[in-house]
């Protein structure tokens, strides 16, 4: 054999010798360890839940309160239209143009999806903190739209329209 023929034939050994050396070596201990790795991340986000169980039960228990829901879907709409300008005048904006209902969406696990729209001019500390109060409400909101512009004249004053919806849940049903 000549050598550049030796060189390819070691080079080739060389090759088959590594491709099996990973292939039933260093591959299966990476499986393993990205398999560990993965249900470590599942266990630890369960230890999380229940760590916070007294909370989440806290907060469901505040949330499923009978202090807030309402009998028919209608009355919560109204609750939750009242709610929602309540947060917008304590967020410090005076200026609301319009509040609209929507139309009701049913959920099949005896809720309804309620939305409102509501637009306003307010400055932008105001719209923020509107945001701030919705997001970190006792009732459950969604803000679902969201759109704003500076066609006030008012370089300080925008004018929002904002798209806002909680769930209605027959709780009178479920006992």
């Amino acid at each position: 054999m000549k050598q550049s023929e030796k060189r390819l034939l070691i080079i080739t050994i060389s090759i088959a010798v590594l491709s099996l050396f990973y292939i039933y070596l260093i591959e299966p201990r990476m499986n393993t360890l990205c398999v560990s790795s993965s249900l470590d991340l599942r266990n630890k986000k369960y230890l999380d839940i229940l760590n916070r169980k007294d909370e989440i039960h806290r907060k469901a228990q505040q949330i499923l309160s009978l202090k807030y829901w309402k009998n028919t879907p209608q009355e919560q709409q109204i609750a939750f239209q009242m709610y929602m300008e309540t947060i917008t005048r304590e967020a410090g904006i005076t200026q609301i143009k319009s509040v609209l209902p929507l139309q009701m969406k049913t959920n099949a696990d005896n809720g309804e999806e309620i939305a409102l729209q509501m637009e306003v001019e307010c400055s932008v500390v105001a719209f923020s903190r509107l945001l701030h109060k919705a997001g970190s409400s006792e009732v459950p909101v969604q803000i679902r739209k969201l759109s704003m512009h500076g066609e006030t004249g008012d370089p300080d004053v925008v004018r929002a329209q904002i798209e806002v919806a909680t769930i209605w849940i027959d709780y009178c049903s479920n006992r």
